[in-house]
């Protein structure tokens, strides 16, 4: 204990050494490293806000597309009206969607609430749209304050230069998807406890605490395996040097039990039970986590989680900066190689994050990291994957840097970034990022911007396998269309036109996937929305005579019958707008 108090009080010494030095140094050159610092991560953070909505204004029509962010912006828009749930719709089988519930007379998304919370700011100014762009901005800096808490500058430099030019951070960031407050939460808590462990102030582990709570209320199932290698490691530092963090690790614990606590009101509040969760509702008790969950003809087994783990590393080795080969190189050599001022132990606590996440989603039934946003369970855990690539590409910069006769500093250096090394690797990154956007970029985006006939013309490749205006079978075409052609209050029938599909479990699916670009525009409150959006046909309807479009006018007519005062449309995929109906 007086050795770790020694050293305490010498690296208190030196810090203030370094502070003196750095203030002499930068008034001989007139150049202030710290304020270099702030412009390079300021900047990137800006870069990554205007590059972020412009792919959601020009790429996705400022608008949700797969089905889980649809469910959480309707979530956003009951927030937005004061309520935690809105009232059962009268016609609940003509309203269901995916991911949403209806029971016992409420009406909400299965999701925890931290997300929808953020983009009900957005829907209160009028932009939602603008809410996850915002938040990849926020996820930059706080990853660039990271990066130069535990390397220093020139990796904390380069950490923000690779953010801003990754595909994987810019869609996603472009999207609704709640994976972005996870990232800016998980990013807010590592930031926090790395200063804590070097301040061993209350405010660093009300910063941490801060983080996890967010992180929990966005994605609890990831904030668990992202932190839980921090928890492990906070418990242990605790038990090594219980006078210095006892204080700043209760006030981190506490804010994040409040967290915790938050999320449990809000199930009982919603489902009825603190541990139940919209999601037991939505699937029922057999789509749990652990083998053995999911659809009874095809359960979740180990051999699935381990081929989704495989996958998952493969689409990230390709979709974190879709450099040509490979974009996981600099992360190994970051691991591997010995970094003056970046320690080896704290690089693989940082490691410890990602691997949590893929763990615990080892045990999860349902994986679609081929097909949404690429390899989006592990998103949470970017900042770590950015600064130790950057710590690589760094040590390659400062061999590179010796091998011609310079002299390459610690990375820790406090007094400014060495600047060969910060040349040569932010060149490399520079150079293989406008290779990527040349050669991979396009492969990723839709040559389709024709959003007026896109419900008409979706194929596979165009909903999964690249970004477009009709990403996931969604586009802005209908939403469009109805404020464009659709006079006063009215009521859409949207026949998906998939009741004749042999496949039970494909026709749930095609229904909710061709009626999300209806449900994206849905309002909580049916009565006060001017436009209300039903499905044509109940869940599990089949035509049971020879003349089907009778049986369809049937169903519409009484669905009619609960929403007087409007007038009745037909919409198909094959429609450009709505057409009237006489029922």
């Amino acid at each position: 204990m007086g050795r770790r108090s020694a050293d305490s009080s010498g690296d208190q010494r030196s810090a203030r050494g370094e502070r003196d030095r750095r203030s002499v140094r930068a008034g001989r050159s007139g150049t202030d490293p710290a304020r270099v610092d702030r412009i390079w991560i300021l900047g990137a953070a800006a870069l990554t806000f205007a590059a972020a909505a412009v792919l959601s204004a020009m790429l996705f029509g400022r608008m949700p597309h797969v089905q889980d962010s649809i469910a959480q912006l309707f979530q956003a828009r009951i927030f937005a009206g004061g309520r935690l749930w809105a009232p059962a719709p009268p016609v609940p089988e003509l309203t269901d969607y995916a991911n949403m519930v209806i029971a016992e007379g409420r009406w909400y998304s299965q999701y925890p609430p931290g997300h929808a919370l953020l983009l009900s700011l957005g829907v209160i100014a009028g932009l939602p749209w603008l809410i996850n762009p915002l938040l990849g901005a926020l996820s930059v800096l706080v990853i660039g304050l990271l990066a130069r808490e535990l390397c220093g500058r020139t990796v904390a430099r380069l950490t923000v230069l690779m953010a801003a030019i990754s595909p994987f951070l810019l869609l996603m960031s472009a999207g609704f998807m709640n994976h972005a407050t996870s990232l800016l939460g998980i990013s807010l808590g590592l930031l926090g406890y790395f200063r804590l462990l070097r301040t061993g102030r209350p405010r660093d582990g009300l910063l941490a605490g801060g983080g996890i709570a967010l992180a929990l209320l966005a994605r609890p199932y990831s904030a668990f395996g992202a932190l839980l290698p921090i928890a492990l490691h906070a418990a242990w530092r605790w038990g090594c040097e219980r006078g210095r963090f006892t204080r700043p690790m209760m006030a981190m614990g506490l804010v994040a039990a409040a967290g915790g606590v938050l999320l449990l009101l809000y199930n009982w509040a919603t489902t009825g039970a603190p541990l139940r969760f919209g999601y037991s509702v939505a699937w029922g008790a057999g789509f749990g986590l652990g083998f053995g969950q999911g659809f009874p003809e095809d359960p979740h087994t180990l051999s699935d989680g381990l081929a989704y783990t495989w996958d998952t590393l493969r689409r990230l080795n390709g979709r974190l900066f879709e450099w040509p080969l490979t974009s996981l190189w600099p992360l190994v050599l970051g691991l591997l190689i010995t970094l003056p001022g970046c320690p080896r132990n704290r690089r693989w606590l940082l490691a410890s994050v990602p691997l949590g996440l893929l763990l615990v989603y080892l045990f999860y039934w349902y994986h679609d990291g081929n097909d949404c946003f690429g390899p989006r369970y592990v998103y949470g855990a970017l900042g770590p994957l950015l600064i130790l690539s950057a710590a690589g590409l760094a040590a390659l910069g400062g061999w590179v840097t010796r091998l011609f006769g310079g002299q390459a500093p610690p990375l820790r250096d406090r007094n400014g970034a060495h600047h060969w090394t910060l040349a040569i690797a932010g060149g490399l990154i520079l150079l293989l990022g406008v290779w990527g956007g040349l050669t991979r970029w396009p492969a990723l985006v839709c040559a389709s911007r024709d959003v007026a006939e896109a419900d008409a013309r979706t194929s596979a490749r165009s909903a999964f396998d690249c970004f477009g205006p009709n990403y996931w079978g969604v586009s802005p075409a209908l939403g469009r269309a109805v404020a464009e052609r659709i006079p006063g209050r009215a009521l859409i029938f949207v026949d998906t036109q998939v009741a004749r599909h042999p496949n039970p479990r494909m026709r749930r699916t095609a229904r909710h996937l061709l009626f999300g670009a209806a449900f994206a525009h849905q309002e909580p409150q049916l009565e006060q929305a001017r436009v209300v959006y039903l499905h044509a046909t109940p869940p599990d309807w089949h035509p049971q005579t020879e003349d089907p479009g009778a049986e369809i006018g049937a169903i519409m007519r009484a669905a009619a019958a609960h929403f007087p005062g409007r007038r009745p449309y037909l919409y198909r995929r094959s429609f450009p707008a709505p057409r009237p109906l006489d029922l």
